[in-house]
């Protein structure tokens, strides 16, 4: 899959509902790198993780010695290599695996699979993919390999789309829309949505318990992906999408009930600082709110602020985290006005404790954006500290 990972949790809860043993590959992690390669549904151990890199150890060694050490592989394509090593020794039926980067450019892109998925494009990663949407479009479409099965996510459109479908008619690649799914959601905030799936067998109706009007569009492409599979005889019943009840995909809007209360989500880019912006209008949570922001670069951090600021009676700037921006060269390049009820923290861990001090008892949602490892360390702070996110699933 190119795009939003939690597509490839949907389709580990609906698989494993259909009987099927499921590795499930995802990237980036928010903790620590055994969240990125799951066997069943659960999280792979640290000793699983560290047997099976000691014994694909001479693997690698040998790859460096005959080719050199441009061939010495990545972090991220070393995982890759474990994963496949762990999904094959615990005979897998089914693999899904998220990309790092686009597609092209990512090394997934030289495994032959049935069945790719794009979920959206967006501008990100720009010197790697590209400074333009039909660029980045281009390259995401390299995550299908030839004579297999591309879905493409609803809001896919305009020169990006055609991009797309310039690309799959060049290398022979079967184009399926998501958007053709009829799917009825019935928005409960927070605690996600409410689902009916029209068959020709009868309605599907289950919760979905991520929030977000983004995650209805990757439900559709999850079960479009389903009926593919199905056609392949590679799934028993597409109804098993119902197991989507119980997927997870953590510090993505996910709600932590308190007073104060966390909201964390890991926009980071224009395209989800707007979907973020879009939800906390209609779903905030009631009482006063602030955001606690950090970003990886200063651009992206103002551009955030632009968008997500307006919003809340206060905002709170934090670095301390892996590849975090100073948060007083942001505060810096802000405005005057920008200025009023912006502070500065030093750490995520620092933030926590003075804002858990300062709005004890209080109604307020502290709502966390700007970075996947701000809200992977905010989520560990919170887990460590007692306070367990909702696990409300319907209303």
């Amino acid at each position: 899959t190119s795009g939003k990972g939690s597509v490839g949790a949907m389709l580990e809860a609906a698989l494993l509902n259909d009987r099927k043993s499921v590795g499930l590959f995802t990237s980036p992690h928010l903790v620590q790198p055994t969240e990125r390669i799951r066997l069943g549904g659960r999280d792979v151990s640290s000793e699983a993780l560290d047997d099976i890199a000691v014994r694909t150890g001479p693997f690698f060694q040998r790859m460096i010695e005959g080719f050199g050490l441009r061939f010495r592989p990545s972090f991220f394509e070393a995982l890759v290599v474990l994963a496949f090593r762990l999904f094959t020794e615990a005979h897998c039926d089914l693999a899904v695996m998220e990309v790092a980067i686009g597609g092209s450019n990512d090394i997934l892109s030289l495994v032959p699979g049935p069945v790719s998925i794009i979920t959206s494009i967006g501008l990100d990663h720009l010197d790697e993919l590209g400074s333009t949407l039909t660029d980045v479009a281009r390259d995401k479409a390299g995550v299908a390999t030839p004579d297999s099965t591309l879905v493409i996510g609803p809001r896919i459109d305009g020169a990006a789309r055609k991009e797309i479908e310039h690309e799959a008619e060049r290398r022979g690649i079967r184009l399926v829309e998501a958007a053709e799914t009829a799917v009825r959601a019935t928005d409960r905030g927070i605690y996600g949505h409410d689902i009916e799936i029209a068959t020709q067998a009868g309605t599907i109706a289950f919760h979905l318990p991520l929030a977000g009007s983004v995650q209805v569009d990757n439900l559709k492409t999850a079960y479009r992906t389903l009926r593919i599979l199905e056609e392949k005889g590679l799934v028993t019943r597409p109804d098993c999408i119902a197991g989507a009840v119980q997927a997870r995909w953590p510090a993505r809007l996910e709600y932590f009930p308190g007073r104060p209360a966390w909201l964390l989500d890991s926009a980071h880019n224009s395209l989800a600082f707007s979907a973020l912006s879009d939800f906390l209008r209609s779903s905030l949570p009631p009482g006063r709110s602030s955001l606690l922001l950090g970003a990886s670069d200063l651009e992206k951090a103002i551009e955030a602020l632009s968008i997500l600021s307006p919003l809340f009676s206060a905002v709170h700037l934090v670095g301390g985290f892996f590849k975090a921006t100073d948060p007083y060269a942001i505060h810096g390049a802000l405005s005057a006005t920008q200025k009023e009820n912006t502070e500065c923290f030093a750490d995520p861990e620092t933030a926590f404790c003075a804002l858990h001090q300062r709005l004890a008892g209080e109604e307020h949602c502290i709502v966390v954006a700007g970075s996947l490892y701000l809200a992977g360390a905010c989520r560990s702070i919170l887990l460590t500290s007692g306070h367990p996110p909702s696990r409300r699933t319907s209303t």
